[in-house]
């Protein structure tokens, strides 16, 4: 198994570098397109596990849960409290797409 950005990870599927790839968001139209014109398989999108994001403290917080208000304002804050795993990061997309 290798670990990659999901967009990475779907190049790789596209230059058959990957037989599988696995990510937390449906493919573009522009991304059905390109696979469909790349790849001799019928795509078969299967949902699974699409139901968490998980937010990490640290150690000495008392901080038990999050509520959707929390993380709506945190993600629209100047302070930068949150962070993520990167620019494309498919957890920033959910939780962007969620508030």
């Amino acid at each position: 198994m290798v670990t990659k950005k999901e967009d990475l990870g779907f190049i790789d599927l596209l230059n058959n570098k990957a037989r599988i790839a696995v990510m937390s968001r449906d493919l573009t139209p522009a991304e059905i397109k390109t696979y469909e014109k790349q790849i001799e398989l019928k795509i078969l999108p299967s949902k699974f596990a699409a139901d968490a994001v998980i937010f990490i403290v640290p150690k000495e917080s008392t901080k038990e849960s999050i509520s959707m208000d929390e993380i709506s304002k945190g993600m629209q804050s100047e302070s930068k409290e949150f962070i993520f795993d990167g620019a494309n990061s498919s957890n920033l997309k959910l939780c962007s797409s969620k508030t």
